[in-house]
């Protein structure tokens, strides 16, 4: 079956005009939460350099993933699914090389508030390194980037009441190592 002339002069604006409204979608979609997702990244990875680049990874995944998108689905659940997925590949390769050391210079560098803000965003910081990183991106889901459990749930693939469980498990972890560091 052939189109004729008028009918795929009336598809060729019908496909671009569908490809601009993914372009303005995805733009969007960088403008709102490439911070979000950046922060996000940092907190699983532990490491400036490597979460830029791996927010970029998350991006150029999800632009290729944009048109297969259902239109109706939850943007931001699926940014940090995709940043999520990024992360987690990269700690599965970090885990087959030697350990990296995190430079905690970097956070001081990063903050800009009081000493004492500074110290304690630190003390987090390091304690959060020292969680699993199932149990960082949990926490980071639900306290830092601030989603509900459904949305966690969709994130991580999991029902909301396994998400709520997994954030107390993740806190109980948290709450583990300040014990464990206090004299």
């Amino acid at each position: 079956m052939t189109l004729s002339k008028e009918s795929a002069d009336a598809v060729i604006p019908v496909e671009r005009q569908a490809a601009a409204e993914l372009d303005t979608l995805y733009v969007g979609l960088v403008r709102d939460y490439h911070r979000r997702i950046y922060n996000y990244v940092f907190r699983i990875v532990g490491d400036s350099a490597l979460a830029e680049d791996l927010t970029q990874e998350a991006y150029l995944r999800a632009y290729r993933g944009l048109p297969k998108l259902d239109g109706g689905a939850n943007h931001r659940a699926w940014l940090f699914r995709i940043a999520t997925n990024v992360a987690t590949d990269e700690l599965r390769r970090r885990k087959r090389r030697p350990r990296m050391v995190f430079d905690l210079v970097k956070t001081l560098r990063a903050s800009t508030r009081s000493e004492d803000e500074r110290l304690g965003r630190i003390c987090i910081d390091d304690a959060m390194m020292r969680i699993a990183p199932h149990h960082r991106a949990v926490l980071m889901l639900f306290e830092f980037s601030e989603l509900s459990a459904p949305q966690v749930a969709e994130v991580l693939g999991i029902t909301p009441e396994a998400a709520r469980k997994r954030r107390q498990r993740a806190r109980e972890a948290l709450a583990r190592v300040f014990e464990d560091e206090r004299p």
